[in-house]
């Protein structure tokens, strides 16, 4: 039972760590040109969105950053 238990959550694990690399690769090509550096920022900036530590938006191409749920995380923050 307990090596089941595992077994799923290291699938679980590997599984979300999988779709943050993939979430990732437009960062790794910058103007046609390899940039792991930004491949890293955009890793940490996924993982810090993911945990809550940085707001979700969209548009930061165009300078208007906009939230994505910015009243259902509201209403959500506060039950707790």
């Amino acid at each position: 039972m307990v090596k089941h238990l595992s077994s799923k959550l290291f699938n679980l694990l590997l599984s979300l760590f999988g779709i943050i690399l993939l979430g990732s690769i437009p960062a790794l090509f910058n103007q046609m040109n390899l940039s792991f550096s930004g491949y890293i920022r955009s890793i940490k900036e996924v993982i810090l969105v993911l945990v809550g530590l940085k707001p979700a938006v969209y548009g930061g191409m165009a300078g208007l950053e906009k939230p994505i749920f910015p009243k259902f995380l509201f209403i959500w923050g506060n039950r707790a």
